[in-house]
């Protein structure tokens, strides 16, 4: 016959063991061969930001919100990036679908590269199933 003690410990065991095979059931095995989405899909879309500095273009990638970004947070060191190929590259991160608008108007001295870069940047974008609206 069993005490008391011992079925209190056999039911904490038995309630800590339920709890931990129902956290477990409850996770996901991750497929290491397929790329993840590191940035997610946004409600607002997201904001690209262009001007140009000592000669050299630069970019900002921020999702949108209701909310209009100061120059001092578009142009800041975490958020921008230097160059076409590291926008393209920043775009990739984006989810098939996402909406992006770019705005020369949207924040203080920026501006858009020449059409050709626009071009460029435009099917890009077509090409990796992202949504680009230009606001001028």
């Amino acid at each position: 016959m069993t005490s008391p003690c011992n079925s209190r410990k056999v039911i904490a065991m038995m309630t800590a063991l339920l709890y931990l095979m129902t956290t477990l059931c409850g996770c996901q095995v991750q497929d290491s061969t397929g790329p993840e989405d590191p940035l997610a899909k946004s409600m607002k879309g997201y904001e690209l930001y262009s001007w140009e500095y000592r000669g050299e273009w630069h970019f900002a990638l921020l999702e949108g919100t209701n909310q209009i970004n100061t120059g001092d947070e578009v142009t800041a060191q975490e958020v921008r990036v230097q160059g076409i190929e590291a926008l393209r590259s920043a775009l990739d991160e984006l989810p098939e679908g996402e909406q992006v608008f770019w705005s020369a108007e949207s924040a203080p001295n920026m501006a858009f590269k020449d059409e050709k870069v626009v071009a460029q940047i435009k099917k890009h974008c077509r090409q990796s199933g992202i949504k680009l609206e230009i606001v001028r």
